[in-house]
């Protein structure tokens, strides 16, 4: 049996894209004669694990959380402690993470390293001059670099290194569109449409932070008639755009939802009528929550960021609008809202994009085939 510890960042309620799909491959594995142990962060200053089968989840104390890092100084010695005694074979980090970068320099040289790529370092321009030597040897260190999707090296200032592309796997997420598309969650969306008195719904889902580019997706509210806005998730920016809402006096065009419970978002995703990904950083490599939406068969907004998002989202499957512009998200929506025709087309098109080429059965048995690779 292959024993696999993944750096899988951060507990809730601090949990993002990455987390979800550390978590989404973690259990797949699981049920492949894998055991795997996913090691992460919370800022509850408490210990936490659970055992489900072969698969074992480790919540450690964080110290505090420090440009978008959780300073977590058991955590590294936690890892070769298990290295050690439990005879790990590979320890897959989980990029970006610096500490997750930390925990190579202790490791054996035996121990196989897997680094999944999912976005580079876009904020801290000046710390990221002084990090990226160290990131540079990370890279030649690792036995396996795995991204996504193309886009992912073509939009990297690293990964288009020569000297390292022999290394580069391309895997993708993997969404679960069975779990997505259960008939209760479809039946729960209408209650949801319900609530909202059956208003034309564009659903935004992140961690509210500032490449997520939500005030834009507010502004643009300004642009719209019957239209209501919902926001979920939470972050350290939710007060500002609350009040963003309250200054544009858009409080009956933009409601927050705050966090969605995971057995909830499903309902949300069905009972919208567009999903919206307005970011403005190449930090949105990808985009888990609009693959979600694209899997419950819903059209898609986002901004020309040339990074993943722009793979995962084609022209088949919704509107890609200049990146921060509150006008050409606005127009975006209306074109959507004034064409049901237009909507179902892409509608289809994002389920069946999703089905056929961001599966779980493809994530999980291209990461199999790349463990037994090494």
């Amino acid at each position: 049996m292959i024993k696999v510890i993944h750096l899988g960042r951060f507990d809730a309620p601090d949990k993002g894209g990455i987390e979800s799909h550390v978590q989404s491959l973690c259990s797949s594995l699981e049920k492949k004669n894998f055991y795997v142990l996913n090691v992460i962060s919370n800022s509850r200053f408490s210990f936490k694990k659970s055992i489900n089968g072969n698969f074992e989840v480790v919540s450690l104390p964080a110290f505090f959380k420090c440009f978008s890092t959780a300073f977590n100084l058991i955590l590294p010695f936690y890892v070769l402690k298990r290295v050690i005694f439990d005879n790990f074979n590979i320890v897959h980090i989980h990029h970006p993470d610096p500490l997750s970068h930390l925990v190579t320099f202790l490791l054996p040289k035996k121990i196989k390293i897997v680094v999944t790529w999912h976005s580079d370092i876009v904020a801290y321009k000046a710390l990221y001059f002084l990090y990226k030597p160290l990131l540079i040897k990370l890279l030649f260190r690792v036995d396996k670099i795995i991204v996504a999707t193309p886009n992912h090296i073509k939009s990297s200032d690293l990964l288009i290194n020569n000297n390292i592309r022999n290394k580069i796997v391309i895997i993708p997420y993997g969404i679960d569109y069975n779990y997505l598309n259960q008939k209760k969650f479809i039946g729960e969306s209408f209650v949801i449409k319900r609530k909202y008195k059956n208003k034309f719904l564009i659903f935004t889902l992140s961690r509210h932070v500032y490449y997520k580019g939500i005030p834009h997706l507010i502004e643009a509210m300004k642009y719209t008639n019957g239209s209501l806005l919902l926001i979920g998730g939470s972050g350290p920016d939710t007060l500002k755009l609350k009040q963003l809402v309250l200054s544009e006096n858009l409080g009956s065009k933009v409601i927050f939802t705050g966090p969605i419970p995971e057995k909830h978002l499903p309902s949300y995703h069905h009972a919208a009528d567009v999903f919206c990904l307005p970011s403005t950083e190449r930090s949105e490599a990808f985009g888990i929550a609009m693959a979600e939406a694209m899997a419950c068969s819903k059209p898609i907004i986002v901004s020309k960021l040339g990074t993943g998002v722009n793979y995962v989202c084609t022209d088949q499957t919704g509107i890609a609008v200049k990146i921060g512009s509150a006008l050409a998200l606005g127009k975006a929506i209306n074109r959507l809202k004034q064409s049901t025709v237009l909507r179902q087309f892409y509608g289809r098109n994002s389920q069946k994009r999703i089905k056929t080429k961001f599966s779980n059965d493809i994530m999980r048995k291209e990461t199999i085939k790349l463990y037994n690779s090494i």
